[in-house]
């Protein structure tokens, strides 16, 4: 009964939170698809590289625009989809950690931040975390 009753106490979920800090990157993406190519958009993940004719879209998003009923062997759409989103953070301190996480993604998703693969996962709609403190900007310097 004590272990719960100092679990419930609001001064130690007020000082978690100064611990950490979540930043929603729900909005303002750009997505495109390839229903063949994976290749088709080399250089993506660089900063430089011109999106301006991708789709903006807001996460969750879904390529199967269900247009009605296509025929095809699975009934959605089978292929490869890249998704972009820049942003700032507004503090990038020394000794932070930083991770991204995300609640589902398709089949397979390769994941790149500032340029470098931060990592991959298999596993569709399941959810995962990624540990990206060696490739944020420390004090936003690259």
């Amino acid at each position: 009964m004590v272990l719960l009753s100092v679990l419930l106490n609001p001064s130690i979920a007020f000082s978690q939170k100064e611990i950490r800090q979540d930043i929603a990157l729900d909005n303002n993406w750009k997505t495109i698809a390839n229903d063949t190519n994976h290749f088709a958009y080399n250089g993506f993940e660089k900063s430089s590289f011109v999106d301006k004719n991708w789709l903006p879209v807001t996460v969750p998003h879904n390529w199967d625009a269900y247009e009605g009923y296509r025929r095809m062997r699975h009934g959605n759409r089978h292929g490869y989809a890249w998704y972009r989103k820049s942003f700032k953070l507004q503090q990038a301190e020394k000794g932070k950690r930083f991770f991204l996480f995300f609640e589902g993604v398709g089949s397979f998703a390769t994941v790149w931040l500032n340029g470098k693969q931060v990592g991959v996962h298999a596993g569709g709609r399941t959810t995962f975390t990624i540990d990206v403190t060696a490739v944020v900007y420390k004090n936003n310097q690259p």
